[in-house]
């Protein structure tokens, strides 16, 4: 399995880079759990279909690794490796075969190779939601514990950011 961080959006809601503010923060702690690591949509990885959202780079991530993804936005700077390694576990707790992927929510998951031709297909349609390609059938939807949801936030405005990282003091100011 590899992580996956999807850092390709526009950041127009927040008003600045969100990537530079919080990837290295949510880099740090996916490296932390020993799996490789991805970024795509920066220069390590570029998006191979810029423009179409999450869903693109998720597509990207899949085609590049031929494995299990887990998927996560770097908006989303309140995850910790803990985080990481219990979906990872829940993955691994699965029987075989295992489901087109494991969701947490749709930008904190695990989605394998065998989703892409439905992924495909939604692209074609102009369909860029990853929601909508949850409404396929194939994926296990998961509650996060009490101890991880509340790490889930994603941080889209100026308000987010400071509701959330600034007022909270989690300590994860400017990506630090």
């Amino acid at each position: 399995m590899t992580i996956a961080i999807l850092a390709g959006g526009q950041s127009r809601r927040m008003g600045q880079d969100k990537a530079a503010l919080f990837l290295p923060t949510i880099q740090q702690a996916a490296e932390a759990t020993g799996l490789p690591v991805i970024v795509v949509g920066r220069a390590a990885l570029p998006d191979e279909t810029p423009g179409v959202g999450p869903l693109g780079g998720l597509a990207t991530a899949l085609r590049h690794v031929r494995g299990p993804v887990l998927a996560v936005a770097c908006d989303m700077p309140l995850l910790d490796t803990e985080a990481f390694l219990w979906l990872a576990a829940q993955w691994e707790g699965l029987p075989e075969p295992k489901p087109l992927g494991l969701v947490v929510d749709h930008l904190f998951a695990i989605y394998t190779p065998a989703c892409l031709p439905q992924l495909g297909t939604n692209l074609a349609a102009g369909q860029r939601s990853l929601y909508r390609l949850l409404q396929t059938e194939g994926f296990v939807l998961l509650q996060a514990p009490r101890e991880i949801a509340p790490k889930l936030a994603n941080i889209n405005t100026p308000e987010d950011w400071e509701r959330l990282v600034v007022r909270e003091g989690t300590g994860s100011e400017g990506g630090a």
